[in-house]
């Protein structure tokens, strides 16, 4: 951890000393390195995962499903190396490997935009069970065939606030205070209300989502806008989350901590867990 806040250091000095930025590209690209390896780390598992399965007899007619809640920004953006306090491509544009029994559909690529919670109908319609009233998502199994309708646009939260907080005494957390978005295949309007910032990019001239249009959007672009705003506002309005609460009991203070997301308490015996690692 110490190494990554002293390379958000250098990357913060470096927005405007271009040698101070080409020293802290050299250690940022280290850090590019160790995160590779932890794919590679994680592939290998999911390879033994894949072994068993076919030890059993049961690789080529199970339905398996890769993909992951969140990215990780490493330094296209401000928010160096971390997750979740924006909802930029790098931490909300996800993997999706669809393995169906007897390797169908086996080697295609589909370009169409999905959202995590489409994952569990797909499942359920491919299973031929029903989904329940709670799911948001929309089943994406027919895209295989070319049949799936144009998906609607999908939205993406980030999950830390926009201040350094935890919990509140609110009995729901403030979703409201964290940065939001709505996305197309061509364009995505994020906002975060508290503090005013809002942006609109054009995700087919500008990938990196570098040159936020929202003050200079064309006709069509501010039509967008206009769309997404109520899109947003709507979802906004929908939401009906389950109350989350703060539990401190032990067994799940020591499942943090065996994740590496919290530290060894000053009474437990355990060894310390290298939080950097997870």
């Amino acid at each position: 951890m110490e190494n990554i806040e002293r390379v958000r250091a250098l990357l913060t000095e470096g927005e405007n000393n271009p040698a101070r930025l080409k020293t802290a590209m050299k250690f940022a690209k280290a850090l590019d390195n160790e995160y590779a390896a932890e794919i590679t780390y994680c592939d290998e598992h999911v390879g033994r995962l894949f072994d068993e399965l076919k030890k059993r007899g049961i690789y080529d007619k199970s339905l398996i499903i890769l993909t992951s809640d969140h990215g990780e920004t490493m330094h296209e953006h401000r928010t160096y190396f971390s997750h979740g306090a924006t909802v930029y491509d790098s931490e909300v544009h996800t993997p999706l490997i669809v393995r169906f029994p007897g390797q169908d559909h086996a080697g295609e690529r589909v370009s169409r935009i999905v959202s995590n919670v489409d994952v569990a109908p797909t499942i359920l319609h491919l299973l031929n069970l029903p989904t329940t009233p709670r799911m948001e998502g929309v089943s994406f199994a027919k895209v295989v065939d070319g049949k799936l309708p144009e998906r609607a646009p999908v939205f993406s939260e980030a999950t830390k606030p926009w201040w350094d907080s935890k919990f509140h005494d609110e009995s729901e957390w403030v979703n409201q205070k964290k940065f939001q978005c709505v996305r197309s295949e061509t364009f995505k309007y994020v906002a975060r209300d508290p503090d005013s910032i809002y942006g609109l990019y054009d995700l087919v001239a500008d990938r990196d989502e570098q040159n936020n249009l929202i003050d200079s959007a064309n006709q069509q672009q501010a039509s967008v806008l206009a769309d997404f705003k109520k899109r947003l506002a709507d979802w906004r309005n929908e939401a009906n989350p389950i109350p989350a609460f703060e539990d401190k009991s032990p067994e799940t203070q020591k499942l943090l901590r065996s994740l590496g997301y919290a530290a060894p308490s000053e009474e437990s015996d355990e060894a310390p867990v290298d939080a950097t690692t997870n």
